[in-house]
């Protein structure tokens, strides 16, 4: 097994490597991605999951209370996470399983603490 986490940016790339090399891992934990990034182009192309994944993948996304984002036409980066989360359930595919978590006792700069315990938690204890 093998898994990624990435907040942030880092999210970002996490949810870029989701789409374009999704094998490279079993488990992706993606927290507060930066979907702002490049005018939201992970969100606004068509790039999304291959409908035909054989292994199983899970899909840990968060989201804080975050606000706007940075550029010259700022987001909600809450309603981006909400959106990736629901674009990828559009999927049929029941090797796919997502998961959103909406923690909105969180922000940018707490989250990764809680995110990363909660979805460990749905990922590892609750399919035993």
């Amino acid at each position: 097994m093998k898994t990624i986490i990435g907040e942030s940016l880092g999210g970002l790339l996490a949810t870029e490597i989701l789409f374009t090399k999704p094998s490279l891992f079993n488990k992706y934990i993606i927290i507060s991605p930066s979907l702002w990034w490049d005018e939201g182009s992970l969100l606004n192309h068509s790039t999304t999951l291959p409908e035909n994944i054989s292994k199983p993948i899970n899909i840990y996304i968060a989201v804080g209370r975050e606000g706007l984002t940075p550029g010259e036409k700022p987001r909600v980066m809450e309603d981006d996470v909400k959106s990736l989360a629901d674009k990828i359930r559009k999927i049929n595919n029941k090797n796919i399983d997502v998961r959103f978590d909406f923690l909105t006792e969180e922000n940018h700069a707490t989250i990764s603490h809680q995110a990363i315990l909660n979805a460990l938690k749905v990922m590892y204890i609750e399919k035993k």
